[in-house]
């Protein structure tokens, strides 16, 4: 079964999506996966991440949500 959301990272300054650790992405349907907001900040945070927002996103690729992190270097 097909999820109806997805839960993705992305620079809110660049507009790139989150594929891996040093990768990024233009397009969503690229980027990484994750399971819950709480999974994607955890990654933020243990990676570093700067300028990142968590983006709920439709199936179909429409953004339905953004939040941004606040993350201390």
């Amino acid at each position: 079964m097909k999820p109806e959301h997805r839960v993705l990272l992305r620079n809110f300054e660049t507009g790139d999506f989150f594929k891996a650790q040093g990768l990024w992405t233009k397009e969503m349907k690229e980027a990484l996966d994750l399971e819950s907001s709480a999974i994607a900040a955890t990654v933020a945070r243990e990676l570093g991440l700067q300028d990142v927002e968590i983006v709920y996103a439709s199936a179909d690729g429409k953004l339905l949500l953004e939040t941004r992190l606040g993350i201390d270097p």
